[in-house]
């Protein structure tokens, strides 16, 4: 109790005591919507609807293409955006707008693609580094696109109702393919739907922005289409829980919180039932949709289903329309708002206790949430973080170039796994960027949060307000759950985002603006030749720059055609025009380089494998490639000086051991048949050192680390490395530990008859006559054998050292 006189600080919960109004259905009403410029007074208006409609489609159509993940269709994107670009402004010159950029998260967003070119300078892979560049470049156009339409707030209903309208066609698709109506390529696997997206964790986090998108055009709605927001909103709930993103779920209902707490009062009683009612049904419908696909194989009783929901969802909005915005429910809810919310929240807490006290109490239940909640998935992830962040303290300033993990990771894991994304955007960007990409990010959250907040509390208008709140919402989402995942390499996720990002740019703006004088209009005018010839001389210059590398992925995919034809010369021309297109390409060098094995050409073959290694800097697959060629084409220096770079590239892969042992071995052997024998010394050591390096590599593995990786078995030393360590022995004249390796690999099948060579070998040498011709037989009847019983007298001539 407070003493006399004393004044005590009062704790309120928020709004819940507060005199705030509740809007009812006629207080607040409906937002009416126009047609975009057409209805307008405006300059150019039908060019300004021609051009939204046009950059509709980049909301429209990538997410059906693999959720645009690979290059080729991001750089048709990006062409289609710098098109669009240079057509707006254009128009913005016409009409006396004022400059390119104007804030401060116009410039961070910009910098993106330019620290991506200057990671370039240290890129591990030049070709990813190229391809990050360009994919920025459209991030960065589809923000500034979204700027200038963004002005309207029709034009950005449109673009809203392109990212809704994709979001139930791509639900869609995803239960087409799991019930086989459609083919998508790992459209659904495992029980889990991928859709176009082919990535579940992904789709989520796309579904749940699309989500909250169309809680704002239900709720902003007249009765007649909330029936179809309605079906759609359960369309894309239903496939966002058949994704089964544990990750994306959690961010989801997280944001669903924060969504409650933010957006104006008025409506949160009706999207709290359309939230609550749908959600159980989607729940219903997924499991029980999944469950014929999977157990029973009835995709007929999947679709019942799925009908009998939409039926459901068509009546749950009834109920919504006729009793939940009913003026006097709204009345009796608004007298017991209180004790109803105390009421909700008290049952929340007496579930979650007693769920606690069910998970706790029972083993077999702990055990199904510990596969469900894929803990394993979240230590592996942590490995990956961790991983990454050796990578940034190596390279802190700018970083390893666009794909630099992909590239590279193999170098600084502290296991052996296969993950070239490091599930998290922002580690992945450090990453790439070093601390440039640092700076720019916390700018772009920072002026985020800045022109957000300044909205939310400032802006008196109903609809504006539930806008505002709902693209943060739509932004935090993706850009939270990007932070666990790698949902940002999909550019169809980004375009949202950005497009979102883009829209609080231009609410913010147009609230702190004042109309630009007379005056500076003119002068606007009068500067608008240079800026015309400077946008224009950059458009030009990146459509050539993507047109071109759009070819050469074009290229690329009509090789495969030539390939399955079996028309090696048609294959090597449409391979070279690739090459020539997109000079960064390393995987284009690759194909190129076995293309010319197969035509016998080795000289064009080794020089095509030198420039991919010369691109792809850490891929130790290449620089095994390149070391045979250097061995096959004499160069035996060269190939044994590569072994240890492939080693250190990978250390945690069994193939660099073996495959250095065994280049390391051939060296040595052709070098005694030189007669260099100092050579051959050294490379022989080379090979057994192979084998140390492999054993001192395993003892880096922690128990943890030995159960998590399951992709391989756990390093140890292979009857590969034995093989090839006991004929270095042989010549080395250390009998014993010869015998002892090559005894190992004579057990392994396609070694049987190799290793019987050198042991015959061996005890001929050691005098063990009787020995050498049981190996001799043993040899002869090995798979294989035959051909090798003539090499043992070559063998046996050859000096030791």
């Amino acid at each position: 109790m407070a003493v006399d006189g004393e004044r005590t600080f009062k704790f309120k919960i928020p709004y819940l005591d507060e005199a705030k109004l509740i809007h009812s259905k006629e207080s607040i009403g409906t937002l009416k919507f126009k047609i975009p410029y057409l209805d307008e007074v405006k300059p150019y208006k039908t060019m300004w609807f021609i051009l939204l409609l046009g950059f509709s489609l980049l909301f429209l159509l990538p997410p059906f293409y693999r959720g645009l993940f690979f290059e080729y269709e991001q750089e048709v994107a990006t062409l289609w955006a710098i098109i669009l670009v240079w057509l707006v402004y254009t128009l913005e010159l016409g009409e006396k707008k004022p400059k390119f950029l104007q804030l401060t998260l116009d410039y961070a967003v910009l910098a993106l693609p330019i620290i991506y070119l200057i990671s370039i300078i240290n890129a591990a892979n030049i070709g990813f580094a190229v391809d990050e560049f360009v994919q920025n470049i459209l991030y960065f156009l589809v923000f500034w696109l979204a700027t200038r339409f963004g002005a309207d707030q029709n034009a950005r209903r449109v673009l809203l109702h392109a990212v809704y309208l994709a979001a139930i066609g791509v639900s869609l698709a995803g239960l087409m393919t799991a019930t086989g109506v459609i083919n998508i390529r790992d459209g659904y696997l495992s029980g889990r739907i991928y859709s176009s997206f082919q990535y579940p964790n992904a789709l989520a986090s796309y579904l749940a922005a699309a989500f909250l998108i169309g809680i704002y055009l239900w709720v902003s709605s007249n009765k007649a289409l909330r029936y179809f927001y309605g079906i759609g909103n359960y369309i894309i709930l239903t496939v966002l829980l058949g994704t089964k993103s544990n990750g994306g779920l959690m961010v989801f209902l997280a944001i669903m919180v924060l969504y409650f707490i933010f957006q104006p009062p008025g409506k949160r009683f009706a999207i709290f039932f359309h939230l609550f009612l749908n959600l159980a049904l989607a729940f219903v419908v997924i499991k029980s949709f999944i469950y014929h696909v999977d157990v029973t194989g009835q995709t007929g009783n999947s679709w019942l289903w799925f009908l009998v929901g939409l039926i459901i969802a068509i009546m749950i909005e009834v109920i919504i329309q006729f009793i939940v915005l009913n003026k006097a429910v709204i009345t009796i809810f608004t007298k017991y708002k209180k004790p109803l919310i105390y009421m909700f929240l008290g049952f929340m807490v007496v579930a979650l206790i007693g769920g606690l006290i069910l998970v706790l109490s029972n083993e077999v239940l702990r055990e199904k949430i510990y596969e469900l909640l894929r803990i394993r998935n979240a230590s592996e992830r942590g490995y990956f973080y961790r991983d990454a962040l050796k990578m940034f303290f190596k390279s802190p300033l700018i970083g390893w170039g666009g794909g630099g993990w992909g590239e590279a990771y193999r170098a600084f894991q502290s296991y052996f796994y296969i993950s070239t994304q490091v599930h998290s955007y922002y580690l992945q960007l450090f990453v790439e960027t070093g601390v440039l990409g640092v700076a720019t990010i916390v700018t772009i959250i920072g002026s985020f949060f800045k022109y957000f907040i300044n909205l939310w509390r400032k802006t008196s208008d109903y609809w504006l307000s539930f806008e505002v709140v709902t693209l943060g919402a739509v932004i935090i989402n993706i850009a939270g759950h990007a932070a666990i995942d790698f949902d940002l390499s999909l550019a169809a996720l980004s375009l949202v985002l950005f497009l979102a990002l883009g829209f609080i740019r231009t609410l913010y703006f147009t609230a702190i603006s004042k109309p630009l004088p007379e005056k500076n209009k003119r002068k606007v005018q009068f500067n608008s030749i240079p800026y015309f010839t400077l946008i224009s001389v950059i458009a030009i210059g990146l459509l050539i720059f993507v047109g071109m590398l759009a070819t050469a992925s074009h290229y690329e995919y009509s090789a495969y055609s030539y390939y399955q034809a079996q028309d090696l010369q048609g294959l090597k021309n449409v391979m070279e025009n690739a090459a020539r297109y997109n000079p960064f390409n390393a995987s284009y060098n690759e194909k190129l380089r076995d293309i010319y094995k197969s035509f016998g050409d080795l000289n064009n073959a080794l020089l095509q494998a030198e420039k991919a290694v010369a691109k792809s800097k850490y891929d130790p697959y290449k620089k095994i490639e390149l070391s045979y060629l250097y061995y096959q084409t004499g160069q035996i220096d060269k190939a044994a000086d590569l072994t240890d770079k492939f080693i250190s590239d990978a250390p945690f892969m069994a193939v660099v051991y073996d495959a250095a042992a065994r280049v390391n071995m051939m060296c040595g052997l052709a070098a005694v048949r030189n007669g260099d024998l100092t050579k051959a010394r050294e490379y022989f050591n080379k090979v057994v050192k192979v084998r140390d390096l492999e054993e001192k590599q395993i003892t880096k593995y922690t128990p943890e680390t030995r159960k998590l990786q399951v992709v391989a078995p756990v390093l140890s030393v292979t009857p590969e490395v034995k093989l090839n360590v006991g004929i270095a022995y042989y010549f080395l004249k250390d009998f014993a530990k010869a015998r002892e390796n090559l005894l190992v690999s004579k057990e392994k099948t396609d070694l049987a008859a190799e290793s019987l060579l050198w042991l015959t070998v061996l005890e001929s040498k050691a005098g063990n006559t009787e020995l050498a011709g049981k190996y001799k037989k043993e040899l002869e009847k090995a798979p294989g054998g035959g051909q090798l019983v003539n090499k043992i007298g070559e063998f046996l001539s050859l000096p030791l050292l």
